[in-house]
């Protein structure tokens, strides 16, 4: 399995998250790992110029590291979102890094649900995990959260998704077993719950 991480979580807050409790683990499953500390790359802010469906298709036109991320991201059969909850949504970087991946839909629209999203671009999309971390329980911006993360799993076709949520006060131990899910898939099995 071809797993992308993409962290913008400053692991100097909980150390060795993502590292100790996320990457190694999947390394050590045997699966493929991509790894992108989106603090360190040089992403460029979506211009809008909808290049990306009209003169490149499927390709945005900035070349930069959002190039990489959009191919690792559509190339993966899961990808693991890791951000701070910022106002119930992803931190700056992650959101940036997400709309260079726009290139991975059609500009066509069709109908899921009664409501209109863009079609699909390619045949296979990647299940989607996003682990969201709080300095504390706060319901208003995890439920906005978890509502965001619906809505981009729909808008990029995951068949399978979920948030899971990390406070900054709990133990190695704690991290641990919340994570754990993702290690033998059974959040594969969970159902959005609406709070």
């Amino acid at each position: 399995m071809k797993v992308t991480i993409l962290n913008s979580y400053d692991e100097n807050r909980i150390p060795g998250l993502v590292q100790r409790s996320i990457k190694d683990q999947y390394i050590e499953m045997g699966e493929e790992v991509t790894y992108y500390d989106l603090k360190q790359l040089k992403i460029a802010s979506c211009q809008g110029c909808f290049k990306c469906w009209l003169k490149t298709p499927g390709q945005c036109v900035i070349k930069d590291d959002g190039i990489h991320i959009a191919q690792s991201y559509i190339q993966s059969d899961l990808v693991v979102l890791v951000t701070p909850i910022c106002f119930g949504c992803y931190s700056h970087q992650l959101k940036r890094a997400l709309e260079r991946c726009i290139p991975l839909i059609s500009p066509f629209f069709t109908q899921i649900h009664g409501e209109y999203h863009h079609k699909k671009r390619y045949e296979k999309y990647p299940d989607l995990v996003v682990i969201g971390i709080l300095e504390e329980p706060d319901d208003i911006s995890e439920q906005i959260m978890f509502e965001q993360v619906k809505r981009n799993s729909i808008n990029f076709y995951s068949q399978h998704s979920t948030c899971i949520l990390i406070y900054e006060h709990q133990c190695d131990e704690e991290i641990d077993e919340v994570l754990s899910c993702l290690f033998n898939d059974s959040w594969r099995e969970k159902v959005w719950i609406e709070k």
